[in-house]
Parts: C-alpha cells; sequence; structure tokens
C-alpha cells in the first residue's frame, strides 16, 4: 500500500526548497508515508510524474483517498486516483469549500463521502452489533500501537503548581522564541505532534 501525504499551504511550508518543507517531509517518512507532496508542487506534475510515484504500475494507482483539508486541492487529488475510487473527507482545516471537476465525475467516476467520528460512535452505540464492531476497532488500534505499527506524536508539557506547562504549551504554539523551559531556561519547542499537559 502507498502512503501519499499532501502537505497543506501554511506558512510558507510547501515551498519544497525551505528547511520547514524538508523536516516535515522527514517526519512524515519516518511515520510510514511513501511520498511527501507540497499541495503547490501537486497540480504541477505530469501524468509521467503521476505514475512515477506508484512505481509506474498503473495497477498500483490508488482508489481510496481521504481528504481532512478541503478546498482545490481536493480536485488536484483526484488526479492521483484511479477510475471508481473514492474519497473520503473526514475535516476541513482550510474551511473552504470541496472543489471537484465535472471530468472527475463523469470521467473518472469517483466517489465522494463523508465521515465523522462523532456520529459513528453514537451509531455503533445503537446495536450490540455495532459495539462489538466499535471495541473491535480498539482492540486493533491498541495492538497496531503495541507492537509499534502504528506510533503517535506527542509532547508532554507537566502542568505544573500555577499552570506554568499551560502557559509554556500555549507560548510554544503562538511564540516559539519566547517559551521557557520550567528553570527559566529557553526551550525548543516540538513542531510536530500533540501537546499534553501532565498532572501529578
Amino acid at each position: 500500500m502507498y502512503i501519499l501525504t499532501l502537505v497543506y499551504e501554511m506558512k510558507g511550508t510547501t515551498d519544497r526548497n525551505s528547511k520547514e518543507f524538508k523536516e516535515i517531509k522527514d517526519h512524515l517518512h519516518s511515520l510510514g508515508a511513501n511520498e511527501v507532496i507540497g499541495e503547490d508542487d501537486l497540480p504541477k506534475l505530469s501524468d509521467e510524474e503521476r505514475l512515477k510515484l506508484f512505481g509506474g504500475n498503473k495497477n498500483q494507482v490508488p482508489l481510496l483517498a481521504f481528504n481532512a483539508v478541503g478546498g482545490r486541492v481536493v480536485s488536484d487529488m483526484c488526479k492521483l486516483l484511479g477510475r471508481d475510487a473514492t474519497l473520503v473527507t473526514y475535516g476541513g482545516m482550510s474551511r473552504k469549500p470541496v472543489t471537484i471537476g465535472t471530468g472527475t465525475l463523469v470521467f473518472q467516476n469517483i466517489s465522494f463521502t463523508g465521515f465523522w467520528m462523532s456520529r459513528w460512535k453514537d451509531i455503533a452505540k445503537q446495536s450490540e452489533s455495532g459495539q462489538r464492531e466499535f471495541e473491535k476497532m480498539l482492540k486493533e488500534l491498541e495492538s497496531m500501537v503495541l507492537n509499534r505499527e502504528l506510533t503517535f506524536c506527542s509532547h508532554e508539557f507537566p502542568f505544573g503548581q500555577q499552570g506554568e506547562g499551560l502557559l509554556n504549551a500555549l507560548k510554544c504554539l503562538t511564540e516559539p522564541s519566547a517559551a521557557n523551559t520550567q528553570d527559566g531556561q529557553k526551550n525548543t519547542c516540538p513542531k510536530h505532534g500533540k501537546y499534553i499537559l501532565s498532572f501529578e
């Protein structure tokens, strides 16, 4: 299975020559991505370059894609998919509507659907079979984590006596250069992953 990660444009990170993009690319590769493509680079790919992403094998062209961004990039993503593929949208970080070309629907026959985890969980709880399916999914994810087949990128911030950890985490998000460790020394803020507050 090929895993392609599209880096959404944010503060210039999609410039393939920028330090930030290279750091993100290396990080995503370390998590298992086969290819990492910047949003600005995606529409520039030729048919030959697109096929090279999948080892030059037309049979390896993906039939399933996931979108958490929205906007015009979805139309470009569809160019990487095979005929009769499905694209699932589960988020809209760009806050822009999903745009789809007519040819995508007519000639590629790509299907589009949405996924809302909270609603899926609520529906699953309404029946025994649904509850079993939900529990099975959790056990599979737990097994993957324990076997290091699925990894998470997170960073712990001890809450502290007066909430110093919370303030430092917020500074890392808004003013990385101003963030400090608990002993007052300058701190290098993590660039990827989730921030977790710990309480003793």
